[in-house]
């Protein structure tokens, strides 16, 4: 009889549990067990030195323990006192990285499956994050180890983040603190009793203490400065055909050629796709990692564009159609590769722009359809976005079929029903209210904001938003 996929991911998971429990039972066993310790520490180091064995041995050690889940503090320690800096220094990185990479693994093979079955879709969400994010968070918890490296190996393993992201997160991150540690331990160990070598020690340890400070200031300096995806960018290594995050100038020559007012002339877009279909290529060999590194407004500028490009391609692939409604799945289906994942538009919408928290994208994204917030005739570039997101505001308060206000019969502020559907990322009736306050005169600034002034929402014209008069 065939096992479930619940059953079997729960016997997964109980193997993993297994194997972690065993292996540290194993090496108490085996009087291994009390080596991991700050107490046996001394032991450790003595087993070590004088055996011409002891670096295959200890960095056999290393992986072993990592991926059994004892602490290697004091296998770093130990490593600086019986091999000085500059080789311990690297017996220490080789033990880390490939001890880090077997938890992984190890993790990935016995308790990802588990997790999926009992979580099921609730996983979707953090999924999207480490895949999407995995390098920026992971690197900064490396380099600020205020949770227990094991458990980043497990926690990694259990997520959708690929393998070379955790690798290089892993490679890079634990490396500061790696060689402080071994330079303290080199530098408590090493130096002899005599009062110049006091002194020596002294300022070496001092040295360490300081290095340490500073390491775990690095990833608030590189946030601010902008290293982080310039680090990526140099050092992480990327799949085969993967590329940096291209900019947006053929896009916008797509859009003036194509976009008059708010309204797309498909019919000669379709006749002229291998522009539309080169830029979408440049967006689906993105680097995903590259892409989660960078700066939020480049970010989103990105899948902005995406959306846009997409939307497009869905609908000059169907033309000639009255509306965008008319073809299956248009917003569920995955059509449109991004940064290496098939993506549908509501993926991208729902699962990657709005989780940003920028109400304002409502007002960029183009869902093809005639009421949907226009066009633009640009493509949103990262440096110029803030001023962009407010015009696209603008133009949509400008327009009376989007945005109205009536004073009379009744106080009623008329709004595109996307606001009724999203009314939530503004924070409902008021919050809507208050965001237009700053794009309005001042007369009717102050009159939107009137208790008494309710929200009404027109009605939504599905009708394809083509430049064409007759539609089949």
């Amino acid at each position: 009889m065939a096992l479930s996929s619940r059953a079997r991911g729960a016997l997964k998971l109980l193997a993993l549990v297994v194997l972690l429990a065993g292996g540290v039972l194993g090496l108490r066993a085996a009087g291994l067990g009390g080596l991991f310790t700050a107490e046996g520490a001394g032991r450790l180091v003595e087993l070590l030195r004088q055996s011409w064995w002891a670096p295959l041995a200890f960095v056999a050690l290393y992986v072993v323990a990592t991926a059994l889940d004892f602490s290697g503090a004091v296998l770093t320690l130990a490593g600086g006192a019986v091999f000085g800096f500059v080789w311990g220094a690297v017996l220490n990185t080789i033990g880390a990285n490939l001890g880090a990479s077997a938890a992984f693994w190890v993790t990935r093979r016995l308790g990802r499956e588990g997790l999926q079955a009992f979580l099921g879709a609730r996983l979707g969400a953090l999924d999207r994050v480490s895949a999407e994010q995995g390098f920026a968070w992971l690197l900064r918890l490396r380099l600020i180890p205020v949770v227990p490296f094991n458990l980043l190996n497990i926690a990694a393993g259990l997520t959708a983040m690929p393998w070379r992201t955790f690798a290089a997160a892993t490679a890079i991150g634990i490396l500061p603190a790696t060689l402080i540690y071994t330079y303290f331990a080199d530098a408590l160990l090493s130096a002899g009793v005599s009062h110049e070598e006091a002194l020596a020690k002294i300022a070496r340890l001092s040295v360490a203490l300081v290095a340490l400070v500073l390491a775990s200031l690095v990833p608030t300096i590189a946030r601010r400065l902008g290293w982080l995806p310039l680090a990526f960018v140099l050092l992480v290594p990327r799949a085969a055909g993967a590329q940096a995050i291209p900019d947006h100038a053929a896009f916008t020559a797509i859009l003036r050629d194509y976009v008059r007012e708010g309204r797309v002339d498909y019919a000669a877009l379709r006749r002229d796709s291998a522009r539309l279909r080169a830029y979408l290529d440049k967006l689906a060999a993105t680097d995903s990692g590259v892409l989660a590194a960078a700066p939020p407004a480049t970010r989103l500028a990105f899948w902005i564009n995406a959306y846009n490009a997409c939307m497009l391609e869905r609908v000059i692939g169907r033309y000639p159609i009255r509306s965008v409604r008319r073809i299956p799945g248009a917003f569920t289906a995955k059509h449109c590769r991004v940064a290496g994942a098939a993506r549908s538009q509501d993926d991208i919408e729902h699962g990657i722009i709005r989780p940003m928290g920028e109400p304002r994208i409502h007002f960029v994204v183009n869902c093809a359809a005639r009421s949907c917030p226009a066009l633009a005739t640009e493509a949103y570039a990262p440096e110029g976005l803030d001023a962009q997101l407010d015009a696209a505001v603008q133009r949509f308060v400008d327009n009376p079929r989007q945005f109205r206000l009536e004073l009379a019969p009744r106080p009623t502020l008329w709004v595109n029903r996307v606001l009724d559907w999203y009314g939530g990322d503004f924070g409902g009736p008021a919050g809507v209210k208050r965001f237009f306050f700053r794009y309005l005169l001042a007369y009717s600034a102050a009159e939107v904001l009137r208790p008494d002034v309710r929200i009404e929402y027109f009605d939504y014209d599905w009708t394809l938003n083509d430049t064409a008069a007759d539609h089949p």
